[in-house]
């Protein structure tokens, strides 16, 4: 009797699990016809109506990107949005905003964040843009489990779960097409950045998109507890706006619903307040609170707020001018901070002038760092464009010039601390560009670097040289012959003396091989190798290489995954004739610590790294690494080996916190 009851157990058993197999296939092989789909651009109306509800509120609030704008005054916040919204074949969103309406005072935009879940890509591998792993999609099939629910007139529900605790995972259930395996409806939740969300959704029946979408989330923040309700309608046509109307009376038109009796009298109450003319008010008092409103604008547009403007045809924007998360540490570096603007104008779909300036401060070597490219891109498809370009304040050393001073002056006097052997460079670049084929690039340049010495006036004194100056034409070829191949680079460059006041001539040659691969799952791996030599050089104190130098203002954390050293004193880029470098690095959402109790449902993304290093003075150096980000900040673990001992350990961290608000 045991025997056949458990025959029975595991015949019905083996029919749920074939029943699921069946079910998910078939919503895994839709999803996979849909790809082409998906690379389609499309575009439709939008409209957005949301919700902010303060629970809990303290000072603190206004350290939030986003959040100051209701850090103070009202509890409850209400806003309507119409406009457009377009999906390109990257598979991002870009929404134009037509009409809004909101009671909170600020123009600026409080919790964008929350944008980017109202329009969920169910059938890419990753939901909300570039973040959570989609259970639809079967690359990240195996790291969910799934149960088959009830079926009722062909549709089935799927009860979805994850094998482990993380941010870039959800949770939830789905409505699919028994017949089709295309989603109806579903409905997902999570936890990511600071928020906990709720998302449901119903797809359009013609499309990949959906046609209505409500996102809840809960932000909880050092005794600040805030709740939001995005609620989103999609449609086709857009609706022609009334001329000479309010903003209400407009708003009215588009709305597909009518507003319940407590969001109507919010509108009636922030508009009442805004139209009130207060007769005990004084000519003092009035003054005061223009003041008071004028430096709370300033506050909020140029602190802590970044600036941006879009018009037909550009956009303007300056990040905060504080920022937490533009401070980052190394050991080599220090301390940084960095601001950067970016002003674009676009003539038509290929031409466009770009202006993205950076600001820079080294608190290590208290010094400034400027990078400023102008470019006109001729045309975008076969990447055409001429750039002008200035940079100042990396910091270039070589021994070599002390080495000079201490052999002419004797032993009499240490000029080890005196900064000699430092000098400031700066350089004007001017870089053509263009396609050559569908596999070759051409880069034709003309540099001119400005060596100045940090301590000119004894280097003065000494008889020495205080500016070294060179002008060079460069050629740089870029080979892609491969689709998602490696590609590699050669440049070439050499110096023309007396051009300019020139006064240093060299040749220099470098050649680098580089190789990215995505992998299922969000995991890629990243490959490269490179060296470059000097073939002439008229003065040993300057060695200056093109992918092989110390950087002070990289963009974010994964501009290192281009393959840079962490722990390598910054007298090495500069101390040899030739340097042979191979990178390697490995990222993944769900690697080691991701699935560990506790720690594991904080990760986003981990990364391992392994570096060696060949030059003129050293044998072979190895830096090995371990990285992991979070919602608070990015860690990286390194240890640099020098002749097979441990040389340095050392760290390197910026702060993530608010970083994709």
């Amino acid at each position: 009797m045991n025997i056949a009851n458990n025959s029975n157990i595991c015949s019905k058993f083996t029919r749920v699990l074939l029943c699921i197999c069946m079910m998910l296939g078939s919503t895994l092989a839709f999803a996979a016809k849909q790809k082409q789909a998906v690379q389609k651009a499309s575009t439709h109306t939008l409209y957005l109506k949301y919700h902010f509800d303060i629970e809990k509120r303290n000072p603190t609030l206004f350290l939030v990107p986003s959040l100051y704008t209701i850090a103070k005054g009202n509890r409850h916040y209400f806003g309507e949005i119409y406009g457009t919204i377009h999906n390109d074949t990257l598979g991002k969103s870009h929404i134009n905003d037509l009409l809004k309406v909101s009671t909170i005072g600020s123009n600026s935009k409080t919790m964008p964040v929350m944008l980017g879940y109202i329009n969920p890509k169910l059938y890419n591998k990753t939901i909300f843009g570039d973040k959570i792993l989609s259970p639809f999609h079967r690359s990240n099939q195996k790291l969910y489990k799934f149960r088959h629910g009830m079926t009722i007139n062909n549709i089935y529900t799927l009860y979805i779960r994850p094998r482990t605790r993380n941010t870039q995972l959800v949770s939830g259930s789905a409505q699919i097409d028994a017949r089709t395996g295309k989603i109806i409806k579903c409905s997902l939740h999570g936890e990511y950045d600071m928020l906990d969300y709720d998302v449901k959704c119903e797809m359009n029946t013609n499309d990949n998109t959906p046609k209505t979408c409500h996102a809840k989330s809960t932000f909880v923040f050092l005794g600040n507890k805030i709740t939001t309700r995005f609620d989103a309608q999609y449609g086709d046509e857009v609706i022609d706006l009334p001329q000479k109307t309010t903003r209400l009376e407009q708003m009215a038109v588009v709305r597909p619903d009518t507003l319940t009796s407590e969001e109507q009298q919010m509108y009636n109450e922030r508009w009442a307040r805004k139209d009130s003319v207060q007769p005990s008010d004084t000519t003092q008092n009035s003054n005061n609170k223009k003041l008071q409103k004028r430096i709370w604008n300033i506050f909020d547009n140029y602190l802590i707020g970044s600036i941006r403007a879009r018009g037909k045809h550009s956009e303007v924007k300056l990040s905060p001018l504080i920022d937490i998360t533009q401070f980052s540490y190394s050991n080599s570096r220090g301390l940084s901070y960095k601001i950067k603007l970016s002003a674009r104008h676009y003539f038509d779909e290929n031409r466009a002038i770009m202006f993205t300036p950076r600001l820079g401060y080294n608190f290590k070597l208290n010094r400034l760092f400027t990078q400023v490219p102008l470019r006109w891109q001729i045309h975008s498809r076969h990447n055409q464009w001429l750039q002008l370009k200035y940079e100042s304040g990396n910091r270039i050393s070589h021994s070599s010039v002390l080495d000079d001073i201490q052999e002419e002056q004797g032993d009499s006097i240490d000029y080890s601390d005196m900064n000699l052997q430092y000098f400031y460079d700066h350089s004007t670049s001017f870089e053509a560009n263009t396609n050559i084929g569908k596999c070759i690039v051409l880069n034709v340049g003309l540099v001119y670097h400005r060596r100045v010495s940090a301590n000119k006036s004894l280097m003065a004194a000494l008889g020495k040289e205080t500016e070294y100056k060179t002008f060079a034409p460069s050629v740089t070829l870029q080979f892609d012959p491969l689709p998602r191949g490696p590609v590699l680079t050669i440049n070439y460059e050499r110096s023309i003396k007396d051009v300019l006041k020139s006064n240093t001539e060299y040749e220099r040659w470098e050649g680098d091989i580089s190789y990215n691969k995505m992998l299922n799952a969000g995991r890629q791996y990243n490959l490269r190798l490179g060296g470059g030599l000097y073939t002439n050089r008229s003065s040993n104190h300057f060695v200056y290489y093109q992918h092989f130098r110390d950087n002070y203002l990289n963009d974010s954390w994964n501009d290192d995954w281009t393959g840079r050293f962490q722990l390598v004193s910054s007298q090495w880029y500069n101390a040899s004739d030739y340097y042979i470098k191979a990178n390697a690095a490995y990222e993944s959402p769900l690697m080691l610590a991701a699935w560990m109790p506790l720690v594991g449902k904080y990760m986003e993304t981990e990364r391992l790294y392994l570096n060696m290093l060949r030059i003129q003075h050293t044998r072979f150096y190895t830096e090995i690494g371990y990285g992991f980000t979070t919602r608070f900040v990015s860690i990286g673990l390194f240890a640099g080996m020098l002749n097979g001992s441990i040389n340095e350990v050392g760290a390197k961290f910026e702060l993530e916190l608010f970083r994709k608000w």
